[in-house]
């Protein structure tokens, strides 16, 4: 019985999300994040800017691809969470006995798996086309196969980094949430985005890049809990 409330409740959202819609937007995200890096390719004046490709493609990953990611999925965070709150659409609903921590969790899952998605689909989809494109761009002197690139590790960092970017992108939400404001959300996930671009790194034996985000992530575990404690406590 509490397996079929939770599935209605996620497919109330699917509708609500209206993913005809949402896969529009996905695909324009990744063809102006193409535009930018094919003009950005295009216009070195003939300079190599790397080594080597996989050398170009970390570093596109880590500086474009990935923080652009944060900045899509705090977007529609502001939209699927954020705005229900601002406009009481959110208080509508547990007026009609619904339970509080369980819409929250189902809206939280469903903004972390658009982060996940679409770091996954956009670094994969573009990696593919700078490979090809990779002998008429000033990314690296010599090209690379595809198969050297899309080894198991690289999956494996994919992954990890998709699931890095779903999570982070929840603590967008709750700086969001303290004043109910779309904006704020948004400015959260510039403000992180910036911060994973920059690739911070402390000066501490054993401690690098992958330990900042991994930080982010748990630190956005806990504003959740936090979260999750303050609805339960909002006055209608």
């Amino acid at each position: 019985m509490k397996g079929r409330k939770w599935m209605n409740l996620f497919s109330i959202e699917n509708v609500k999300l209206k993913r005809g819609r949402m896969a529009v937007v996905s695909l324009l995200f990744i063809l102006t994040l193409f535009a930018f890096l094919s003009i950005l390719g295009l216009s070195a004046g003939g300079q190599v800017m790397f080594p080597n490709m996989t050398t170009a493609l970390r570093e596109i990953n880590n500086s474009i691809i990935w923080p652009s990611c944060l900045i899509f999925t705090g977007v529609w965070a502001s939209k699927i969470f954020v705005e229900e709150f601002r406009s009481k659409t959110m208080m509508n609903i547990w007026v009609c006995g619904i339970d509080r921590n369980r819409i929250v969790l189902v809206k939280l899952f469903l903004i972390l798996s658009i982060g996940m998605l679409i770091t996954l689909l956009s670094t994969l989809v573009l990696n593919f086309l700078l490979i090809i494109l990779a002998p008429y761009m000033a990314y690296a002197e010599k090209g690379m196969s595809f198969s050297s690139h899309f080894s198991a590790p690289f999956i494996e960092l994919v992954t990890l980094n998709a699931i890095y970017i779903g999570i982070t992108s929840l603590l967008s939400v709750s700086f969001g949430m303290r004043g109910y404001s779309t904006s704020t959300t948004i400015i959260a996930s510039l403000v992180m985005a910036v911060l994973w671009a920059s690739q911070i790194s402390l000066q501490i034996p054993g401690f690098s890049t992958s330990n900042i985000r991994f930080i982010l992530a748990l630190i956005s575990v806990i504003s959740v809990l936090f979260l999750l404690r303050r609805t339960n406590r909002l006055d209608f």
